[in-house]
């Protein structure tokens, strides 16, 4: 019997080796595929990078041309800032005001005139978060001023694109530093003499965050000017290392980018690997066809191998691997013992012709048996590995299809919104081309227009909130109701007042868990429907809190001077219902949006109306809404 142990040990010692074998081919496989799709995402992430960095630019100078063309611009300067231009002046100022609050990464919005060395018109800045309209006293004169004298140099049309360097304030570095870009285009008047500049400063930072989300950990961008200094690194003392005599350049780390450095293609890409770092680089124009300022964009990342997608997939090989191992033993082992079995039968009928006992019947069909039970083996082992070939190509289908998702979602949430901003800026340089007496049905449909595009970019801001929220991590902490309404009132504060509005408050629970920053949104969305469906002025606004026997607490806001339709309560709260007020400027997402709030705490959202109030009501989920004692603030 010994040969029967023998063969039944080295089949089982076969079997296992070759699971083994299997599961390292998969698994070092999968390293290379991951490598191959990480660098392709890079060149998409690099290529989607610069494309977004140029359209943003694009937008900017669409707009800076356009509040060059506005005639109470051209009317202020044409003067010298002399004369009762108070009207218009205010207007610029609004329109500016405007602009540097839609974008966050504006710093600083100025109109300078020729007259007086350059003496500034109009100046906004953003200090501290704040925006300020800087007083007539304070506003600086900026003739000498590199930029004001190249671009009082420019046609009707033309830009001046800055070099991006380190802010100063009176010939020295601000600190902390504060990296800027500068975009100017001159006002010409109408004999074609330039009148003046409007120039914005422009946060690079902020810019670059803002465009292309560089808060993830997954990659890392990096970005140069044409002569390859540093101005975005993962290092912050490597940024513009040239402003302090000590410069820090990408060719001194990759000695491949010099090629770039010196290409003069549109797009010219290069992908640079290493054993544990891929990087992708990149030059283009900042502003193709308008101006040849040309800098290098690039995505890198430290982790070849192992990203939260790859290694949850990494991790399901090595567990389906072991299942193989262990399902290849237990195979193994029954296989041996049915191969063995006619080598025993023939041992015992041996053992019978010596005694002379009675032969049993031999298994004829040996081959035929074994084939068969190698065929079934071989079989099962090809469905394990075409099963697990489909969850590879399956999970790296759902990767980029997810990655490919959330960038089109920032974009597409970015670029609806635009054309818009753009439609109203049009529609109110056109109200300013009006006379003073226009004809009544022209007006109204420019009015009209103008309602409608509002309408619009508020439906598309509310929708792009809509699809953030579906997303991303929470955690429960304790809240504070009363903290979270005086935050939101001071929102409202000016409208309130100027509407007379009285405003109560019940007496709120302590010791409460949810999440602060949805139920701040929550009751900004809930004053602003109050606000904008009553009609009247001096109305209430109540913030209510209501402990219910077998509900908890009921929280809601309750305002006099609306009501809702009985059979429209429940119509509310779906996407694009609204009641039926007259208002045509809403949205119908914003009580959507509360709704999917409320869903996010596991509660409920209900309404309440009567003849002259509406009460919208919400719960949290009862079971996960107190938090010990001991955490209580």
């Amino acid at each position: 019997m010994k040969i029967v142990w023998q063969i039944r040990w080295f089949s089982i010692l076969l079997v296992l080796t070759t699971a083994l074998l299997i599961g390292a081919i998969v698994f070092y496989g999968y390293r290379r595929i991951a490598s191959y799709q990480q660098e392709a995402s890079l060149r998409q992430i690099q290529a989607a990078g610069a494309i977004a960095l140029q359209n943003e630019l694009n937008a900017l100078v669409d707009n800076i041309v356009l509040t060059a063309m506005i005639p109470s611009v051209k009317e202020v300067l044409r003067d010298g800032g002399a004369g009762d231009h108070e009207d218009a002046l205010h207007a610029i100022e609004q329109i500016f005001t405007t602009s540097i609050r839609t974008r966050k990464y504006f710093d600083q919005v100025r109109l300078i005139g020729v007259e007086s060395n350059g003496k500034e018109v109009v100046r906004v800045d953003r200090e501290n978060g704040n925006i300020e309209i800087v007083a007539p006293d304070a506003l600086q004169e900026k003739g000498s001023r590199y930029y004001f004298e190249e671009t009082i140099k420019l046609a009707a049309g033309e830009i001046f694109l800055s070099e991006i360097d380190l802010n100063r304030e009176f010939g020295k570095i601000e600190v902390p530093h504060k990296p800027m870009l500068r975009i100017a285009t001159p006002v010409i008047g109408r004999e074609g003499a330039p009148l003046g500049i409007v120039v914005f400063n422009i946060r690079f930072n902020d810019l670059v965050s803002s465009v292309l989300h560089d808060e993830t950990t997954a990659y890392q961008f990096l970005i140069t000017n044409q002569q390859g200094d540093y101005l975005l690194h993962p290092d912050e003392e490597r940024r513009f290392g040239f402003e302090f005599e000590q410069r820090y350049l990408i060719q001194d780390d990759y000695p491949s980018v010099r090629s770039l450095l010196e290409s003069s293609e549109s797009f010219p890409v290069l992908t640079i690997g290493g054993r544990q770092q891929n990087l992708v680089i990149g030059g283009f124009d900042l502003l193709p066809q308008r101006h040849d300022r040309r800098v290098l964009l690039g995505v890198s990342t430290t982790d070849v191998a192992v990203s939260d997608s790859q290694a949850s997939v990494i991790q399901w090989a090595t567990v389906a691997t072991g299942i193989l191992v262990l399902a290849s033993l237990v195979v193994a082992y029954m296989t041996t013992n049915f191969l063995t079995r006619p080598l025993q039968q023939i041992t015992l009928a041996a053992k019978n012709i010596r005694g002379r006992n009675s032969v049993e019947m031999l298994p004829v069909q040996r081959d035929d048996e074994i084939g068969t039970l190698a065929r079934a083996f071989e079989t099962m082992v090809t469905e394990i590995k075409q099963t697990e070939s489909s969850l590879r190509k399956t999970n790296l289908r759902l990767v980029e299809a997810n990655q490919d998702l959330e960038h089109f979602t920032h974009l597409a949430a970015h670029d609806l919104r635009e054309p818009l901003r753009k439609q109203l800026n049009l529609l109110g340089l056109l109200r300013e081309q009006f006379p003073v007496v226009v004809e009544e049905p022209m007006s109204f449909f420019v009015g009209r227009i103008e309602q409608c595009s509002d309408q619009m970019y508020r439906m598309v801001d509310d929708f792009r909130r809509l699809t953030r929220l579906s997303g991303g991590e929470l955690t429960r902490e304790p809240v504070d109701f009363d903290k979270i309404i005086d935050d939101v009132l001071l929102s409202f504060e000016e409208q309130l007042k100027r509407r007379n509005v009285s405003l109560s408050r019940d007496e709120f629970p302590l010791g409460l868990s949810g999440y602060p920053s949805l139920l701040e949104w929550l009751y900004n969305n809930l004053i602003s429907n109050a606000l904008r469906y009553v009609d009247r002025d001096g109305f209430e606004i109540a913030f209510t809190a209501e402990q219910v026997e077998g509900s908890g607490w009921v929280f809601g806001v309750r305002n006099t001077g609306s009501t809702i339709p009985t059979d429209q309560l429940h119509e509310i709260f779906k996407m694009f219902r609204k009641a039926d007020s007259g208002k045509a400027d809403a949205s119908g997402i914003g009580l959507s949006l509360c709704r999917r709030i409320v869903d996010k705490h596991s509660g409920k959202i209900f309404a309440e109306s009567g003849a002259d109030f509406t009460h919208l009501k919400f719960t949290l989920k009862k079971d996960d809404s107190r938090v010990p004692n001991s955490e209580r603030q």
